[in-house]
């Protein structure tokens, strides 16, 4: 059973800031990250990658990108092996376009940049992750609505021309969303279908995919819920040993990589909420001005708690379609903290200082790991990640 204590320095925000970040697909919802420095954030305005210091509030947000193309998804690694700890910014769109620019904190603008349109559909995410074999070169791990994975290899040093595939694999369904372990020898995807596919990789130049296990997400307990089970986020602990899957009928799961049974099952807070107003049809938020389903989960991830330069534990947060963004301690799962996001009409105000127009609100937390959310307005809070030593 989950108990609800303080994971949060503080109840009240340290920061809220205004912000327009564009949706570019109603269930792709990985648009803002937080790459290197507690409070400064990456997220995506229109076809431009933005930089925004939310600890300087005189200070305009900054674009560090031009693309073109709207980008749906948006992924960063630090280069800490390269002079002045460069910041790899990766970003795809719905019609197979790549973006990649190399940052230097020193300067303004990237110091490369690539841009490409690939074969294949919409790029429902693309995300960076260090190779296994080695190598200094990162790799860029894309997952299609063609049903494919591709993983590609991205030079450093120079302005690449071409990206190699050093390896794909094709799955049963549209690919959503892909991760590749902290050692990088498990590939994790999921898609729109219940299944999980978790391959081993081999090889350096060229990879090889052993499929392992299969898994699938369990069911959803609200019989309301629309059944088709996709799912659009993936994320593993530090360790390698756990990993997490969020889904679209409001559904997160957590297993440990020894067990082929989920070690914990996570709901959003869909049983306690109106969704008179909600379409069941899940393609609906994709036509005109609908409204997508207000109950799904639709990003997960796992970072590490700490406020004032002292580190705490490890912990996963989830985001829901709107209102709620969930943090749990990452050891038992068992602690929860439940954070609601005020829903804001239209042209209304947040009732905080400073005023911020908006029409949703997303939180963020200001750490090593990424920032989750949605749409107008980022609120950030320090989260502790300590489990022990908590009040009421």
């Amino acid at each position: 059973m989950l108990c609800t204590s303080s994971l949060l320095a503080s109840t009240a925000p340290t920061v809220i800031a205004p912000a327009k970040i564009t949706i570019r697909h109603p269930q792709l919802r990985d648009l803002i990250i937080c790459p290197r420095e507690a409070g400064i954030v990456n997220y995506i305005r229109g076809q431009s990658i933005i930089e925004h210091d939310l600890n300087s509030p005189d200070v305009a947000p900054k674009p560090v990108a031009d693309l073109s193309f709207i980008p749906n998804t948006l992924s960063s690694l630090n280069l800490d092996q390269v002079p002045d700890s460069h910041t790899l910014l990766a970003a795809g769109g719905l019609d197979s376009e790549i973006h990649l620019s190399l940052h230097s904190p020193s300067q303004d603008r990237a110091l490369w940049h690539f841009s490409r349109r690939f074969s294949g559909g919409c790029n429902n995410s693309i995300v960076l992750s260090r190779a296994c074999d080695g190598s200094h070169e990162p790799r860029l791990i894309v997952s299609n609505n063609d049903w494919t994975v591709r993983i590609y290899e991205v030079p450093l040093h120079t302005e690449p021309q071409n990206l190699r595939c050093c390896g794909s694999i094709r799955l049963q369904e549209p690919v959503n969303h892909s991760s590749i372990s902290p050692d990088g020898r498990t590939l994790l995807s999921v898609g729109d279908s219940p299944r999980i596919y978790l391959h081993s990789l081999s090889g350096n130049a060229q990879l090889t995919f052993n499929h392992t296990t299969p898994l699938h997400v369990p069911p959803p307990t609200a019989s309301h819920l629309f059944p088709i089970a996709a799912s659009f986020s993936t994320a593993w602990s530090a360790d390698g040993l756990k990993f997490a899957v969020a889904c679209e009928e409001g559904v997160i799961a957590i297993w440990d990589v020894r067990s082929t049974k989920p070690m914990k099952v996570l709901h959003t807070s869909a049983g306690g909420r109106d969704y008179s107003g909600w379409s069941h049809d899940p393609w609906e938020g994709m036509r005109g001005d609908s409204r997508a389903p207000g109950w799904s989960a639709r990003n997960v991830k796992f970072g590490c708690g700490g406020v004032g330069g002292r580190a705490g534990h490890e912990i996963m947060t989830f985001t829901e379609h709107t209102n709620f963004l969930h943090v749990l301690d990452a050891r038992t799962f068992e602690t929860e903290e439940i954070i609601h996001v005020p829903e804001i009409p239209r042209g209304g105000y947040l009732t905080v200082k400073p005023r911020a127009r908006s029409f949703q609100s997303i939180y963020g937390i200001p750490s090593t790991w990424r920032s989750l959310g949605t749409n107008d307005t980022r609120i950030d809070y320090d989260a502790i990640g300590r489990s022990n030593e908590w009040q009421q």
